[in-house]
């Protein structure tokens, strides 16, 4: 592989960030002879930021050696049935207050515009109003709660 004309004075700067980004390189042995020599230089110069640099990767190594438990395929299914369980019910919730919501809007509207059209008694048409509005409520309840449960923040 060729290799190319030095990089000018300009480009030759370099940052604590990009030494920054060198250390998980450095810190797994896989970084080039050059980078390795850019890193050591910058830690001789910076004795605070290599006893950081170097207390940060111990801790990394740390959780690293930790062990995870094997995936029992089973808990992984029941599991996996819990949250398609969970996602279903808050759509269906969604659906059911957004439904429920709407429908005394559009018969309010409705016997606005056509008062002699409408087939329902007044005092049973606030009957009807008041059973579907609280349907909705425990809908919306029902959707938040599970909405939380789910921690998104998406419908």
């Amino acid at each position: 592989m060729p290799t190319s004309a030095p990089p000018s004075e300009d480009m030759m700067r370099v940052t604590q960030d990009v030494v920054r980004d060198l250390l998980p390189l450095y810190f797994e042995n896989e970084a080039s002879p050059d980078s390795r020599i850019l890193v050591e230089t910058w830690f001789a110069h910076d004795p605070a930021f290599a006893r950081a640099a170097r207390h940060g990767a111990g801790k990394l190594a740390a959780l690293g050696a930790l062990e995870t438990p094997p995936l029992d395929e089973a808990g992984v299914r029941e599991a996996l049935k819990r949250v398609h369980r969970i996602v279903r019910v808050r759509e269906v919730s969604l659906g059911l207050a957004g439904a429920l919501t709407l429908l005394p809007l559009l018969l309010g509207a409705f016997a606005l515009l056509f008062p002699a059209r409408m087939p329902v008694k007044p005092l049973d048409g606030l009957f009807a109003l008041i059973a579907c509005l609280s349907l909705a409520a425990i809908s919306w309840l029902a959707y938040f709660h599970v909405r939380g449960r789910t921690g998104s923040d998406l419908f």
